[in-house]
């Protein structure tokens, strides 16, 4: 019995733990961008109306760019689709938050992918792939999650290639 109860409680010590970090305001703000921006664009190959009055417009490396003002997350358009910290630092916590909320969501929204075993490239301290078909196929559309060490600081970008480009 007493055991029962302790298993309950570390249970729930955890579960809390894990929602408070899936709703960290970065975490939150990612999710958003990358349903509203990139899940419509890989959808429909249309950009979203809300782009043009809610979000800071700008040309990054990763192409065109909306940067949600209040967090410093990005949503780019170029080759595929994502979002990235790159307007902000993310510490440890806030990291592990937004790549723990991402997998989840690629894992619901995207149930016909399937994780590739990849090891990451160099200056990649993360890096995972979901993909829709085998690599040589030439509808395979894939979405990735990675982290990497950048100039500014460390970059970690979530990106859809669009099904309708395959």
């Amino acid at each position: 019995m007493i055991a029962a109860i302790l298993g309950g409680l570390i249970l729930g010590a955890g579960l809390r733990e894990a929602h408070s970090r899936l709703t960290s305001v970065h975490a939150a703000t990612a999710l958003t961008l990358f349903q509203q921006v990139c899940t419509s664009w890989a959808r429909s190959g249309a950009l979203p109306a809300m782009l043009q009055h809610d979000l800071d417009f700008t040309v990054t490396e990763f192409g065109m760019t909306w940067i949600d003002r209040s967090t410093g997350w990005a949503a780019s358009i170029g080759r595929g689709c994502g979002v990235t910290n790159q307007f902000v630092e993310l510490d440890p916590e806030e990291r592990a938050a937004f790549t723990e909320a991402a997998s989840l969501y690629v894992l619901r929204a995207y149930p016909m992918l399937r994780e590739e075993t990849v090891p990451p490239p160099q200056g990649f301290t993360s890096f995972r792939l979901w993909a829709s078909h085998p690599r040589d196929d030439p509808r395979r559309w894939v979405v990735m999650l990675f982290t990497a060490d950048a100039i500014e600081g460390t970059l970690t970008r979530w990106v859809i290639s669009s099904p309708h480009s395959a």
